[in-house]
């Protein structure tokens, strides 16, 4: 990644942007594609507890974690640009 000594990662975790906060999709092709029309924008440190909460060994998904969060904040679905891109 460019200009990586110019950047604090741990600034940028702990960093809200008004997060969390739920979006109404009204494109059709979207609500087909995700299930829904409530998408959650989590912040990268939401993605970080739900991962330091897996157990050693273990392995999970994407998926998963972006289904759980989508649960904990009453969504349809989770941001996908969001949670692939929370982590430097």
């Amino acid at each position: 990644m460019a200009h990586e000594d110019q950047k604090d990662f741990n600034a940028m975790l702990h960093d809200q942007k008004d997060m969390p906060k739920q979006k109404v999709i009204t494109d059709m092709k979207s609500i087909e594609k995700y299930g829904g029309s409530h998408m959650l924008l989590a912040p990268p440190i939401d993605y970080d507890e739900m991962m330091r909460t897996i157990p050693y060994g273990y392995v999970t998904t994407v998926k998963d974690i972006r289904v759980s969060l989508a649960k904990r904040y009453g969504a349809d679905f989770t941001d996908p640009i969001t949670a692939e891109y929370s982590y430097p």
